[in-house]
């Protein structure tokens, strides 16, 4: 999103960094839609194709 900023290539694993979403408290069948979604969008490749689009796949968790 902007020229100064680079995503750089890790040499290995090095950590993990935790990502989240907010959600409403105690709406377990909005959290489980969301949760649905991201499985598909794994599964099916849906997640690692807009990671390539952005540059985000170095940092892509497999």
């Amino acid at each position: 999103m902007h020229d100064w900023a680079r995503v750089i290539d890790p040499p290995g694993r090095f950590g993990e960094t935790l990502y989240a979403y907010a959600l409403l408290q105690g709406d377990a069948a909005w959290v489980a839609a969301v949760d649905a979604f991201l499985d598909a969008a794994r599964a099916d490749g849906t997640l690692a194709r807009a990671a390539a689009r952005h540059g985000l796949t170095p940092i892509l968790l497999r």
